[in-house]
């Protein structure tokens, strides 16, 4: 068997790479499929489909070859850009 450095070389001529720790699934990057995506926001399938392909209210996804894939954090943010927050009621009304 064939060395693959030069025999002078010691085995303190070698830098210790520690071992990588094993990589979780970040919840952040899953990516949901268009069903699991319309169960998170709690609407019909075909729905979401129909937005989609209409680019109606702009909810980002992902295309690997044919399937259609959402990234949860892009759920998320689209329910935050769609959330209305009531006004201050006390000062609304005092202004009338």
């Amino acid at each position: 068997m064939t060395q693959a450095y030069p025999a002078h070389w010691t085995s303190t001529d070698f830098v210790t790479i520690p071992a990588a720790e094993p990589r979780e699934r970040k919840v952040d990057r899953a990516l949901l499929t268009t069903q699991e995506a319309a169960q998170y926001l709690q609407i019909e399938e075909s729905t979401l489909t129909n937005w989609r392909c209409t680019k109606r209210y702009g909810v980002p996804f992902i295309r690997v070859g044919r399937l259609i894939r959402y990234r949860l954090s892009d759920l998320e943010a689209f329910l935050e850009s769609r959330t209305v927050r009531p006004v201050d009621w006390p000062r609304a009304r005092a202004k009338r």
